[in-house]
């Protein structure tokens, strides 16, 4: 673990205008001015309050079935987090110059670490401002008491309602750092901008209806830990999912880490043949 906090402070300190670059800066205030927004219209159109209110429209904004704005928005905007300088340093050449100094496997360790804690400061972000965009508004966050047991996605991961929201956004975080490292690895491998700059879009989507149309001929629990909103959104499937919540995370989790790992054997296997 210390040896991870370091390597993040030495990338920080080499690639400090990546973590805090304008482009970086402004899809996060737009990601949350959209989801705050969506929320606004939830909460202004919600004419029956309750003491749970500002739970039930937080977490209920998650599930992708009910409202996929979030999640769309998430899946078009993460991406530019980190394709944008990549796609400049591209048409400049300029990749050429860190991979001198750096070396190859070191520069793309580098580039992969920016996109996953960038990624993943996002996402605490949008989601805290959220709450407190909700609470400005009046909407209370009182949790019901316990012994009022029943199952929404305000108590997904436990019964207490505010610990249940603190493990969502808890895990959202490496949640949405694995899919940029995701989009940093296919983004390796292909060549034309256009495609770069929506790769986020096509893997969040096609990983949504691919697994869920493949229930027909594979196991349901297989299909289950490929939807990719469960990473995203650890609570977003939660209409379907069969798996218990920590091992439905878990599983998509070590699911992502195997096919990025697999992205990363073929990217050396090219260079080793040219």
């Amino acid at each position: 673990m210390k040896d991870l906090v370091m390597d993040v402070k030495s990338v920080f300190r080499r690639r400090k205008k990546d973590f805090l670059a304008p482009h970086v800066i402004i899809l996060t205030m737009v990601s949350v001015v959209i989801v705050c927004a969506n929320a606004y219209v939830m909460y202004a159109g919600d004419t029956y309050p309750y003491t749970d209110q500002g739970f039930k429209l937080f977490m209920e904004t998650q599930i992708l079935a009910l409202y996929p704005i979030p999640f769309v928005t998430m899946c078009l905007l993460v991406p530019g987090l980190i394709t944008i300088p990549w796609v400049k340093r591209r048409k400049a050449r300029q990749d050429w110059l860190y991979m001198t100094r750096l070396g190859s496997r070191r520069n793309r360790r580098d580039e992969s670490m920016v996109a996953a804690v960038t990624s993943g400061a996002y996402a605490l972000i949008v989601h805290v401002s959220a709450i407190i965009f909700l609470m400005m508004c009046g909407c209370p966050f009182q949790c019901l008491p316990m012994e009022e047991v029943y199952e929404d996605a305000t108590r997904y991961f436990c019964l207490n309602q505010a610990l249940n929201l603190m493990i969502y956004i808890i895990f959202s975080a490496p949640g949405f750092a694995l899919f940029a490292v995701l989009i940093d690895d296919l983004c390796a491998s292909v060549k034309h901008t256009v495609l770069i700059r929506v790769m986020g879009l096509f893997l969040g989507i096609g990983m949504y209806v691919i697994p869920c149309l493949a229930q027909v001929y594979l196991p349901r629990m297989i299909c289950e830990i490929a939807i990719m909103p469960s990473l995203l959104m650890p609570s977003g499937m939660r209409l379907i999912s069969e798996l218990p919540p920590l091992m439905d995370f878990v599983g998509v989790v070590i699911f992502y880490t195997a096919v990025d790992k697999g992205l990363v054997k073929i990217q050396k296997h090219r260079q080793t043949q040219s």
